[in-house]
């Protein structure tokens, strides 16, 4: 533990030197991704020691806070599986940014931006280690406004600036939902360690279990981006920085996933009800995330909403997991949660590495418009190849480590079947259901996406294109060789599944329980002798072809091989069939009217953009009912210093006869 502490020491000093650095911004760059990476170096020792061994280590210190208190930090199972991909994707994205923030106007603000980022590495390291409830609600701050900072970077940009207030906003409510959570878990005389489900069971409390899961779902749900509480999340990933981004969709949101996990481990049971709304979110979530990512025209936003679908995916494994435990079947619940949390492990890494590509795409070609690129594959080829790699493992496609964490979800609601009596029926049902469809549609969405941004005829300007920067190439080269390692890397990973699983559920019985390496070990196998099997027919051609003359050229392509750029497909026109067919998906077309006159008429441009729906209507009606019943206290606000200053002696008045009650 001593190490990790001297990582967030060092975090806090390289990010302030950093930021005293800001009108140089390489001298900064170096500051901040230098600590950085050596104290993710320093913090891995531990972690992984932990991740292999399934050991604990904890620290106590004293903490002079109100009330009392003390620094209680905890690292088992469960915290250093989602340390290992943060540690990571820290690491790299950090040395991407370096390249990222090189030049143009994001150097201006780099030493700002870049002492939020180690900021930010260390608030999310800090919610994923502390053990006490008014340590965790700080580092939680912490970690959200570093976040919004980051959000806000480019501040002259009021699409920005707009989206960093919605994200605050949303954030500081599931903080509210959070902190009158844990005042319900306050216990007199016990002032730390809530999060040990021990201290909590010797406490005696009688609390609405009902209660407590509603506002912990209600508060970490919102940093999670689940369906409905998804409204910042499209709006915040594509206004900041894309390493900044790969951060914040590969390990930010999965932080309100691990505050779940905790809750359960420290409410010590499980109820059925909470189970089959996680599965009914997770489908909502799954569902709509991809068909509101169809026909976007920004390549970040489509990936903002693809995050919302693999959040969707990860909680029916949960809640699939919560179910079973309630109806007593150890394996389907042991299945289901590995299986979230091995894509939950795997998610960061993909989305990760497809937000790097995005962004370096952009830089490299000045729009994150899909419509206005196309054709630069060759030019661009770590890019193109990044994003090919992601999109395939996000799609779910075998032999990716997309696929491992969705086959053990599936397992597991195959498994759950045929348990007649058992009353798992309906949400295994669900649960394919709701995973066959969103996978459908992601695949539909990144063969577009990929195939409109990266293949076909440039539609843009013709300028010679090249990779924007070295580091940002070095960053994506390596986060994809760790997508392709963990398409092998499963079975490694099932004494950890079993121990985050026992702290979850509290129960032994998942750590002696056999099967799960026996049920990933045939994937890895069949996924590496795939590989071989394209190594070999690579070399095979290379060698039949050795002696010949080989030329390339276009194919026929139906007559299209003369035609223009513009000519192609679109975004919109490739997904149009589909979105057509969700007919409850109300898409409205924004188009300038057509002059009649010319032969070929110009002036015309059209966008298909998602109405208003459910969820903004339903929002938009609280925030009419709210604005009307605060209305009628406008007599408070009299213009007058001399009344404010009363009012405020009557609150200390009030407040002083409580104390002394």
């Amino acid at each position: 533990m001593f190490l990790i502490v001297v990582s967030l020491i060092i975090l806090f000093i390289s990010g302030s030197c950093a930021l005293f650095l800001d009108k140089r911004p390489a001298a900064a760059a170096v500051a901040a991704v230098s600590g950085c990476i050596v104290s993710c170096l320093l913090a891995a020792f531990p972690v992984f020691s932990v991740f292999l061994s399934g050991k604990e280590i904890s620290l106590r210190a004293a903490w002079q806070a109100p009330g009392g208190g003390e620094i209680f930090l905890l690292l088992d199972s469960l915290s250093a599986f989602f340390l290992v991909p943060l540690l990571i994707l820290s690491a790299l994205s950090a040395l991407y940014g370096w390249g990222y923030l090189r030049k143009g106007k994001s150097s201006e603000s780099a030493g700002r931006q870049w002492f939020f980022f180690n900021i930010l590495i260390a608030g999310m390291m800090a919610v994923l280690l502390t053990a006490d409830s008014l340590m965790f609600l700080v580092c939680w701050e912490i970690m959200a406004l570093s976040s919004f900072f980051l959000v806000v970077s480019r501040d002259e940009d009021k699409t920005a600036r707009q989206a960093g207030f919605i994200y605050l906003g949303a954030a500081h409510l599931g903080t509210a939902a959070l902190l009158l959570m844990f005042a319900l878990l306050s216990v007199p005389g016990v002032t730390s360690g809530f999060w040990n489900s021990a201290a909590f069971s010797a406490s005696g409390v009688k609390i609405s279990r009902a209660l407590l899961l509603t506002l912990g779902i209600l508060g970490f749900g919102m940093k999670a981006g689940f369906m409905p509480l998804h409204i910042w999340l499209p709006k915040a990933h594509p206004a900041a920085p894309s390493h900044v981004s790969a951060l914040m969709s590969g390990i930010m949101i999965k932080t309100g996933i691990y505050g779940i996990l905790r809750l359960f481990s420290v409410l010590g049971g499980v109820d059925a009800w909470c189970g089959g709304a996680l599965i009914l979110t997770g489908i909502c979530s799954g569902v709509i995330g991809m068909l509101l990512a169809l026909g976007q025209r920004d390549s970040k936003r489509v990936l903002a909403y693809s995050s919302i679908e693999n959040i969707g995916i990860i909680c029916m494994g949960i809640g699939l997991a919560v179910y079973a435990k309630a109806c007593g079947s150890i394996l389907v619940c042991l299945l289901a949660l590995s299986g979230a949390l091995l894509h939950l492990f795997n998610h960061a890494f993909f989305k990760g590495l497809l937000f790097m590509a995005a962004g370096a795409a952009a830089k490299s070609c000045g729009t994150r418009d899909p419509d206005e690129l196309g054709g630069c594959a060759k030019a661009l080829p770590v890019t193109s190849a990044s994003f090919f790699l992601g999109s395939a493992a996000a799609s779910g496609i075998p032999l990716l480590n997309g696929f491992a964490g969705k086959f053990l979800i599936y397992l597991a609601a195959f498994c759950g079947l045929p348990l007649k009596g058992s009353g798992l029926l309906f949400p295994c049902v669900g649960v394919i259901a709701g995973l066959s469809l969103s996978g459908c549609l992601s695949l539909a969405c990144f063969s577009g996406f990929s195939g409109v941004m990266f293949l076909g005829k440039p539609r843009g300007r013709q300028d010679v294109l090249r990779e924007y920067s070295i580091l940002m190439c070095a960053a994506m080269t390596v986060l994809s060789a760790v997508c392709l390692f963990l398409t092998f890397a499963g079975p490694l990973f099932s004494f950890a599944l079993a121990g985050a699983a026992a702290i979850v559920f509290q129960s032994a019985d998942f750590l002696s329980f056999p099967g799960l390496a026996d049920r990933l070990v045939p994937l890895s196998l069949a996924a590496a002798g795939a590989y071989i099997l394209i190594a070999l027919a690579v070399v095979f051609r290379r060698v039949l072809l050795r002696n010949r003359k080989v030329s390339a050229g276009e194919t026929w392509n139906c007559g299209y091989a003369g035609q223009a750029g513009r000519a192609q497909y679109t975004a919109a026109s490739f997904f149009y069939p589909l979105r057509k067919t969700f007919t409850f998906f109300n898409v409205r077309k924004n188009a300038e009217p057509v002059l009649k006159t010319a032969v070929f008429p110009s002036g015309y441009s059209g966008e298909p953009r998602p109405g208003p729906g459910i969820f903004k209507i339903f929002l938009t009606g609280i925030a009419l009912r709210l604005e009307e019943s605060l209305s009628r206290l406008r007599w408070l606000q009299q213009g007058k210093l001399h009344i404010y200053i009363m009012y405020i002696m009557a609150a200390l008045l009030i407040l002083l006869l409580w104390k002394i009650r």
